[in-house]
């Protein structure tokens, strides 16, 4: 399952390239460098050619979502990346789109899912979302907008 991930990720980067990619860094361009394990990888293109990628980790102790922007250069254009909550309990599974003026960033939030016990997870997530300019800054209330708090997802990761 991995390896279908990391071909969309390379393809996408890929395809924005305004120069050919082997003009990189021939090693590649480290967009995370943690110690943990990154989950649900994501990425969108805008019309500039530049590319935002999301991902899940736990770098911080707990599960959270992160974001990229990524130049046509292989520039990472928001320093050490953007992390869209710091609420403690998991968010994951993000998505993005490009628009104009930005990025939208979705994901899954337990971070008011009762009752806070081990199995919390049980109970599905909410759905979150941030709107980013392109800084990296978000545009809407910090730490996310719930899209509804009366419904859960559930998935199986």
């Amino acid at each position: 399952m991995r390896l279908p991930k990391l071909f969309l990720v390379l393809t996408a980067l890929t395809s924005v390239a305004g120069a050919d990619p082997r003009l990189w860094d021939p090693g590649g361009v480290p967009v995370s460098q943690g110690g943990r394990v990154e989950w649900n990888r994501s990425v969108a293109v805008n019309t500039a050619a530049n590319a935002v990628t999301t991902w899940s980790d736990m770098h911080t102790g707990s599960r959270e979502v992160h974001a990229q922007l990524i130049s046509p250069n292989g520039d990472l254009l928001w320093g050490g990346g953007v992390q869209l909550t710091d609420d403690p309990y998991e968010q994951s599974c993000p998505v993005i789109t490009a628009t104009e003026g930005g990025w939208i960033i979705a994901w899954i939030d337990y971070r008011d899912i009762p009752p806070r016990d081990p199995d919390y997870r049980d109970y599905g997530g909410e759905v979150w979302i941030q709107k980013l300019n392109n800084q990296g800054q978000p545009l809407w209330t910090a730490g996310g907008v719930r899209l509804d708090s009366t419904a859960y997802v559930l998935y199986n990761s």
